[in-house]
């Protein structure tokens, strides 16, 4: 009896140590959350040396990214707060919201400079490790004043159409979900996360050229409130949708 009892006792001690071990919580760490403008055919719209010396005496900018239809983009800038990331529960085998105290924002980005594409930093969050479906982000009007174009609004992307200039500003405060199709794994060796905004993506079924300057005054105006014409209005909610839509999560390399 004394035997048996022995047995009981070592075999409940063995599954709460086993237990413990297989319910221990996942790794938690410090993940960098970078924000990014990608192109598949970046370097085509590098301009050479000798476009870059002629930019230079005339004082236009050192890079463009040259769209389809005559179109160049020399601006795009984001205003938002409020990241969110969406975790998978294995336990009640559902996706979870998760804060981070770090990465709260507002966060003003410039992802187009005058030489090339950007990555900027929005900071380093305690994270736990898992599969990570989603990041969200609420869109926030910019309160800086010094900040060109993007005073105000949400959105700011400016450049020319046809040689005429053009600037599209946005005041959304719409919530943005940037999406991993596969899921995204945190670990002991992840470093960062990307949050990637392709330019082909975002110009995805808009053909921008179609914009009017129809008070004739030397500037093309999208936005939600242009005086210009419904085209412009259209064109300017179907680019801050492609830019809410499209936008993808990865693993930074």
């Amino acid at each position: 009896m004394i035997m048996k009892k022995s047995k009981l006792m070592i075999f409940a001690f063995f599954t709460v140590i086993f237990g413990c071990i297989f319910d221990m919580p996942e790794i938690s760490k410090d993940v960098e959350l970078k924000i990014r403008t990608s192109s598949i055919s970046a370097d085509s719209h590098t301009k050479n040396i000798f476009e870059k010396v002629l930019d230079l005496i005339t004082g236009e900018r050192l890079y463009a990214y040259h769209a389809e239809n005559n179109v160049i983009i020399t601006d795009f800038k984001m205003s938002f707060k409020g990241i969110e990331f969406e975790k998978y529960d294995e336990h009640i085998e559902k996706y979870i919201t998760i804060k981070s105290s770090e990465l709260t924002g507002p966060f003003q980005v410039d992802l187009l400079s005058e030489t090339n594409l950007l990555t900027e930093s929005l900071g380093i969050g305690f994270i736990e490790g898992g599969s990570y479906k989603n990041i969200k982000f609420i869109f926030d009007k910019s309160n800086l004043a010094e900040d060109y174009g993007l005073y105000k609004c949400s959105i700011f992307i400016a450049g020319t159409i046809n040689g005429i200039e053009f600037i599209m500003r946005h005041d959304t405060s719409e919530s943005m979900k940037v999406e991993s199709e596969a899921g995204v794994i945190v670990d002991e060796y992840t470093d960062g996360l990307l949050i990637d905004i392709n330019l082909e993506d975002i110009l995805h079924d808009i053909n921008l050229s179609a914009a009017l300057d129809s008070n004739n005054d030397g500037l093309i105006d999208i936005s939600p409130i242009t005086h210009d014409n419904d085209i412009n209005r259209i064109l300017a909610e179907t680019l801050k949708d492609n830019i809410k839509h499209r936008a993808r999560l990865l693993k930074e390399d």
